[in-house]
């Protein structure tokens, strides 16, 4: 019922007070225009005052606080504000009830995160206390986002950010809605780099990397299957450099040997004690070794794994394979020579270094066109980071 008549009298004040109407009404009932706004003061008194600038000249009154702040420092911080103080806007119409403070209604804002918005604006993040900065940290975007202040908040939101990715608790889908609307390039490509590398494309409640609507609804379209395809693009890779580890052996490559005695020739020039069929059975216990060892893992056949896996399980499961055999036989070989657990985290260090993460600029404005220069913040050689059309490709 307060808020409902504080609510009516602040319109009613606004309405009869502007100086273009005010000279065309009675003095008395400008007056009476005059007292209901000081009564609206009074009925909003019960709200919870903070001076953010105790010698500010705007009292912004929210849901459940007024918040005292400077004019000019909001004006300096966006074009938004500037507007809003202008004569042209309803706001900015309303002259000071008592010649000191104007006073502005921002009833569908949210109170906690203007709060700390405005104590950031004023320097004073130190009386910004946020319980769960990961769901904070959205709502606190969403409004420097309406009022065009992301900027301002840019390197405090990424210091904050640094300290949340790469852990389990918070919603990663969140946090990269926060770098999307604050305009973080830095923390975009670091979060989507963690997305690929380290979430499932679907957790236990059935959301894509733990994303929820209401997140996603935040960010553009078309961004979550830029990131699947990224993600399928760097598996299919993994799956060719898996494959290629045994290629030498399916195909029987062997080193050049003496006619007669069908010795082998090692990387010397010398020779060892392995005939042709030792080789070969050596040959072909290693790659029997290597697919059981794929088969225990889950990601055998390879295509079939690869495709109901997601990378980050494909990676941990090559990092902790064991896919040597015990020797056959004795030192020499060739084939033995070739260390297949090696390879194999080889092949998955090689794939971690390819995708850095998307470029923001090139997801907001598009890729630069044939002979445009492009200004992205972070320089990506060939736009891999980008929205780019060959992730599904093993082109990198």
């Amino acid at each position: 019922m307060v808020m409902r008549l504080s609510n009516a009298l602040d319109r009613l004040a606004t309405y009869y007070t502007t100086s273009d109407i005010r000279q065309y009404l009675p003095p008395t009932f400008v007056a009476i225009m005059g007292a209901l706004a000081i009564m609206n003061v009074q009925v909003t008194s019960s709200k919870r005052r903070v001076d953010i600038d105790p010698e500010g000249d705007v009292l912004l009154q929210l849901k459940d606080i007024e918040l005292r702040v400077s004019s000019k420092i909001l004006k300096l911080s966006s074009k938004v504000w500037k507007a809003m103080f202008s004569l042209s806007f309803r706001e900015g119409s309303v002259p000071p009830l008592d010649n000191k403070l104007r006073h502005i209604t921002l009833p569908e804002d949210d109170p906690e995160a203007m709060e700390a918005l405005c104590n950031l604006l004023h320097h004073q993040p130190q009386n910004v206390s946020i319980k769960r900065i990961d769901v904070f940290l959205e709502r606190l975007a969403i409004t420097a986002d309406k009022y065009d202040c992301a900027p301002t908040l840019r390197y405090w939101s990424r210091h904050r950010l640094s300290q949340r990715i790469g852990r389990k608790k918070p919603n990663q889908a969140q946090l990269l809605s926060i770098t999307y609307l604050l305009n973080d390039a830095v923390g975009f490509r670091r979060l989507t780099r963690h997305m690929v590398y380290s979430l499932h494309q679907e957790d236990d409640e059935g959301m894509a990397y733990g994303i929820s609507d209401y997140s996603w609804s935040l960010l553009p379209d078309g961004l979550f299957e830029t990131i699947k395809a990224v993600e399928d693009g760097l598996k299919r890779q993994l799956l060719k450099k898996i494959e290629e580890i045994i290629a030498p052996l399916l195909k029987k490559r062997m080193a050049p040997a003496y006619p007669k005695l069908g010795i082998l020739r090692d990387s010397g020039g010398g020779s060892n004690s392995h005939r042709r069929r030792h080789f070969s059975e050596c040959d072909s216990v290693r790659i029997g070794v290597y697919m059981k060892e794929l088969l225990r893992l889950g990601l055998w056949p390879l295509t079939t794994a690869f495709c109901k896996s997601d990378l980050v399980d494909i990676v941990t499961k090559v990092r902790s394979g064991q896919f040597e055999p015990p020797s056959l036989v004795g030192d020499g070989c060739l084939s033995c020579q070739l260390d297949l657990g090696a390879e194999a985290s080889l092949a998955v260090e090689d794939v971690l270094k390819v995708f850095h993460g998307l470029c923001l600029d090139c997801v907001k404005y598009g890729e630069p066109q044939e002979g445009e220069v492009a200004r992205c913040r972070n320089p990506h050689p060939g736009y891999e980071g980008g929205m780019r059309k060959d992730w599904d490709s093993d082109i990198h």
